[in-house]
């Protein structure tokens, strides 16, 4: 650890004198065969007697360095132990073969004396000095004659040996056999009694010995361990406590007569039962078959102590070879209650990161560090997608120069604004968000990062465009509207002074022969009246006062008439390269309107386009049945409903996206000067639009021509006089039941009116789920179905799932849109009419009787 210390920091030691000095990794007290102040460390207890004086000692130990102790001493002690119990066992099998030993040779000697040469003894053994006596034994049965001869004094020498053999026993390891003899068995046996004796006494002095060591290991363990700084238990196999050190009394209160076994101490240190149940499990998987002697198994546990209070306790526990239990105990409640705090924060910081609405993200080597939920929300990944990324994969292709550019001029250290506004790229490719970025640079975990806020302002710069865009309509609106009272003001004056232009000079012509030379000129200013007074009356459809009456109008029949009119013919006089197509619709839907100003729309309109193709071209004239369903963005917004549209559109020069915004305004023109003269013609188009309660889309490029569309609100007014008789009759029905889904009140009254007129029994609900609803209990014979319904399910979805309990259902699609990949779809599951919208008696009736007769 970087505070350790070498005994070189006290003492002048030089690198021959001491291996520890030029150590890397630890200090000299955890070294074998070092030396301290000069003093061999040879013996482990004589070190650490040394060690405990020590200032290095001192300095170094730590909680770390005391348990690296503690395991030492124990393994030590153990160690010791072990030596001990196995001199014990040694001495007691000596002493059992030496006695079963003696016993045969005191026996065979006993035969011996009785007069029995034929004795003999088994000669192996562990133990030398019984070999030799069976041997003697053995001899001497075979030199009985000479044993007789010697009998005295033989007797004389084993009562010696008895003597002192006896004496041996009762503990005097001094004693020896002294006496001569010429008889060699008496020598040899006392050769081999007194080096028994002399092996006996050393295996006692040594195990005296040990027995003197393990004392002094023992007392210097329990020194050692009373003054640690962390608590020390040691328990035995009986799960009794055979010491408990003063600091774990310090830390917990209890001495060894509170705790007396393991089973009190789980009692008083878990009081609550199921924690309790939890820590005996603990405990248990580190104490059965598996666990390994010397593996140290640390854990943490929350302990209630003798005063009431709980501590954090780090336990780490080692199983000994005598089956004991060491356990160190350190008291960490302080750290963990800071990790507590700590963990709560960061808990407390991820809640506020993850929940607020901007994203928030550091960068790292040009890849995203972090990010959080409000991140990934925003681009459509996941946060685990994220981290790891090249941060520039979610930066729209256009935005992404710009944006790496400015990262890596700010990793420079150049100064680089902070804010700014860029195009990010979701996920699915397409969609492109308006992000605002706020970044800078920090220092996180020893690292310079980027750190960013990055607010999703998509809707705010879409509300913003819109609400420029209304307030451009809302200008050039009251701009019109200015220049309309301007202009009715001027007309009202005008038609004044016009009426003796125009009337008097038919008054002088009345009177004047026809040979007069006044006659031209007077011609002459009677035509010039009469433009002027069509000026006039441009200029009152402009002020929006030309609009008298409103009647039923047939667009075809507008448009056809115009094509057949001496304005039309004078118009092709002037561009005879221009050619002119119609493509008018057969069931062309009425719309209420002034016949009048309806055919000088078409007029203006035409003669634009002519006026935009000066080397020819072709103008095409439409007309269309259009329902719309769902809100269109153009020129003008249009709001859903039934609409007759006329379309003219030409391929000439095109409008510049400029001129486009100025198209409508009065006296705004590029033609050639004397062909109309007048600069009103669009904006009498607009005048006559807004009249009828319509709409405009203008779609134009530079070079590729321009389309108007006009949308004139339908009307039915006189429909059953416009329809033939006989083909109605064709077209009846007979009481067949149909059931009309459609989201839109208005349109389900219109099909309902038709299909009562028609002969049907008409049902009608609001949606496809109600549709759903309804088949399930009635049946039909047909439903027209509208294709886009919203809220709820489309006509798609209606059909599946009503086919799905009633297959073969007939229906008819209605929709106001081209035909659709999901309308497609419905034709391929067997509903083939299709109708357009809006609706007509005959394309209604046309349909069903087609799909009932299928």
């Amino acid at each position: 650890m970087s505070d350790k210390i070498k005994c070189n920091d006290f003492f002048d030691c030089t690198k021959e004198d001491c291996p520890a000095y030029g150590s890397e990794n630890t200090s000299c007290w955890l070294i074998d065969d070092t030396r301290c102040r000069d003093a061999g460390q040879d013996n482990f207890l004589a070190k650490v007697q040394l060690c405990l004086k020590c200032p290095v000692f001192k300095k170094n130990m730590d909680k770390d360095a005391m348990e690296a102790s503690c395991a030492m001493l124990a393994r030590q002690f153990t160690e010791a132990r072990n030596a001990l119990q196995e001199r014990d066992r040694e001495l007691e099998s000596i002493s059992m073969e030496m006695a079963i030993g003696l016993s045969e040779v005191f026996e065979a000697l006993k035969m011996i004396s009785a007069g029995d040469p034929q004795v003999r003894l088994n000669e192996s053994s562990s133990l030398e000095l019984i070999v030799k006596l069976k041997q003697m034994v053995n001899r001497t049965a075979e030199n009985m004659g000479e044993m007789v001869d010697m009998t005295h004094e033989f007797a004389m020498g084993l009562a010696e040996h008895f003597d002192v053999l006896h004496r041996v026993g009762t503990g005097d390891l001094d004693a020896r056999v002294q006496g001569e003899s010429e008889i060699e068995l008496l020598e040899s046996f006392k050769t081999v009694t007194n080096r028994m004796i002399v092996s006996v006494k050393d295996e006692i002095e040594h195990r005296q010995q040990v027995s003197r060591d393990l004392q002094v290991s023992e007392e210097r363990f329990r020194t050692f361990a009373e003054n640690a700084p962390i608590g020390i238990t040691i328990m035995k196999p009986d799960l009794t406590f055979a010491f408990i050190n003063r600091t774990f009394t310090e830390m917990f209160g209890y001495t060894l007569a509170d705790i007396p076994d393991k089973p009190t101490w789980f009692k008083k240190a878990y009081p609550d039962m199921a924690y309790r149940e939890k820590a005996i499990a603990r405990w248990e998987t580190y104490r059965g078959e598996t666990a390994r002697i010397g593996e140290v198994q640390p854990f943490t546990l929350e302990v209630r102590c003798k005063n009431g209070l709980k501590k954090i306790i780090s336990f780490r526990t080692v199983v000994m070879g005598n089956g004991r239990h060491f356990v160190t105990y350190t008291d960490i409640t302080r750290q963990a209650r800071a990790q507590e705090i700590l963990k709560e924060s960061e808990e407390k910081y991820r809640m506020l990161i993850d929940n607020i609405q901007d994203g928030v993200i550091l960068i790292e080597k040009n890849r995203f560090l972090f990010v959080n939920e409000a991140m990934a929300r925003i681009t459509g990944y996941t946060v685990e997608e994220l981290i790891g990324m090249d941060f520039s994969r979610v930066i729209a292709p256009e935005d992404v120069q710009m944006v790496v550019g400015r990262y890596r001029r700010r990793q420079a250290g150049e100064n680089v604004k902070r804010n700014y506004e860029c195009r990010l790229l979701h996920k699915d490719g397409q969609t492109r968000l308006t992000a605002s970025i706020h970044v800078g640079i920090i220092n996180y975990q020893n690292r310079v990062v980027t750190i960013g806020t990055v607010k999703n302002i998509t809707d705010r710069k879409m509300a913003e465009q819109e609400r420029r865009k209304m307030a451009e309509k809302l200008q050039r609106s009251k701009k019109m509207e200015a220049i309309g009272a301007l202009a009715g003001g001027v007309a009202h004056d005008l038609n004044n002074i016009l009426s003796g232009i125009v009337s008097y000079p038919e008054l002088l012509l009345m009177d004047l022969p026809d040979d007069s030379p006044l006659k031209g000129p007077i011609l002459t200013i009677q035509k010039s009246g009469e433009r002027a007074a069509a000026i006039v009356q441009d200029l009152l459809t402009l002020a929006r006062r030309g609009v008298a009456t409103m009647v039923p109008v047939d667009f075809n029949r507008t448009v056809t008439e115009y094509l057949e009119s001496p304005e039309f013919a004078k118009l092709v006089s002037f561009h005879p390269r221009v050619t002119v197509e119609t493509r008018l619709s057969d069931d062309l839907l009425n719309v209420s309107g002034s016949p009048v100003h309806l055919s000088k729309t078409v007029m203006n309109l035409v003669s634009n386009a002519a006026e935009s193709m000066p080397e020819g071209g072709k103008i095409i004239i439409s007309t269309e049945n259009r329902y719309v369903d769902r809100f269109l963005k153009g020129y003008d917004e249009v709001i859903e409903g039934e609409y007759t549209t006329l379309t003219v559109s030409d391929t000439g020069v095109g409008i510049s996206p400029k001129d486009i915004e100025q198209i409508f305004e009065p006296f705004y023109t590029k033609k050639v000067m004397g062909r109309s003269g007048t600069g009103l013609g669009m904006a009498v188009v607009w005048g006559t639009v807004k009249d009828h309660k319509g709409y405009i889309d203008m779609r134009s490029a530079e070079g590729e021509g321009t389309t108007v569309t006009l949308y004139f609100p339908v009307t039915r007014d006189h429909l059953p006089e416009q329809t033939d008789k006989s083909s109605v009759d064709n077209l009846m029905g007979n009481g067949q039941r149909i059931l009309v889904v459609d989201d839109m009140p208005e349109q389900r009254k219109i099909v309902s009116a038709i299909l009562n007129r028609l002969g049907y029994t008409v049902v009608t609900v609001s949606g496809g789920e109600a549709a759903v609803d309804y088949l399930r209990s009635h049946s039909v014979d047909l439903m027209v179905l509208d294709m886009i319904m919203d809220p709820g399910i489309d006509g798609l979805e209606t059909y599946r799932r009503v086919a799905a309990f009633n297959p073969g259902q007939k229906a008819v699609i209605a929709s106001g849109f081209s035909e659709t990949e999901r309308v497609k779809s419905l034709q391929r599951l067997g509903v083939n009419e299709y109708l357009k919208k809006p609706y007509t008696l005959e394309k209604i009736g046309l349909a069903i009787k087609r799909t009932l007769a299928g």
